[in-house]
């Protein structure tokens, strides 16, 4: 229930700071809620939740009886922080108005703009794979890790993809989604397949073949990862 309540709390801030709804029309404006409000929605996502967190912390909060049912109870746990957080979020949208003459999600996505283009070019895409796979050679999971910091990036170009695709116009955006996981990460184990069938000497490896070669077809490479294995070999 205190999930779900966070999740509406976050939703309703994020309506309310990317003026999406029309009170007097009683409408929703949909184009406010494409790509370029993917990475303020996070932000404001991310800082509601925590602000209620706060206010749980050092009980900030409406307090009933312990008799009263926790799924009762936890809606007006969430009142003070919510009310908190429409009025927060609300005075630092206008601020922003007021300074930049663009409201708090355009602002986000003005700034976040430079890092969306930078990384979405080949060098930047080849550093991540590399990356994720230096991870795995420590033993350390390099998809989790890198996936952390790409997830919003290849989601936003995912949008924008979108958006271009539904008017008629094509797609730009090739770090988006997971075209460079598929196509880069993931297909390496395909190529291990063949080196470990047709050039390996390794009866060990040609036999790991046999019960690994279909799984990584679908992109099922745990026993590659772990068989071959990634970790800790300095000839992957």
């Amino acid at each position: 229930m205190v999930t779900m309540s966070n999740a509406i709390a976050s939703l309703l801030v994020f309506l309310v700071v990317s003026d999406t709804v029309d009170i007097t029309n009683g409408t929703i404006t949909i184009s406010k809620l494409g790509a370029s409000y993917v990475f303020a929605g996070l932000i404001v996502a991310i800082a509601t939740v925590e602000i209620v967190r706060l206010f749980n912390k050092y009980n900030i909060v409406i307090k009933l009886p312990d008799s009263v049912p926790p799924n009762v109870a936890a809606p007006f746990n969430v009142i003070l922080p919510l009310a908190f957080n429409v009025i927060f979020f609300t005075l630092l949208n206008i601020l922003c108005t007021s300074i930049t003459g663009a409201g708090l999600t355009e602002l986000v996505f003005t700034i976040i703009t430079p890092l969306l283009t930078a990384t979405d070019t080949l060098p930047s895409t080849l550093f991540f794979i590399l990356l994720s796979q230096i991870f795995w050679f420590f033993g350390i999971h390099g998809d989790n890790l890198v996936g952390a910091v790409t997830t919003p990036i290849i989601t936003a170009n995912l949008a924008i993809n979108l958006e271009a695709y539904t008017v008629g116009g094509t797609p730009a955006k090739i770090y988006a989604g997971y075209a460079a996981t598929v196509f880069a990460g993931w297909i390496i184990y395909n190529v291990y397949q063949v080196i470990m069938a047709f050039f390996c000497k390794s009866e060990r490896l040609k036999g790991l073949v046999k019960v690994s070669v279909i799984p990584s077809i679908f992109n099922i490479n745990e026993p590659g990862v772990f068989g071959i294995p990634t970790v800790m070999n300095i000839y992957l």
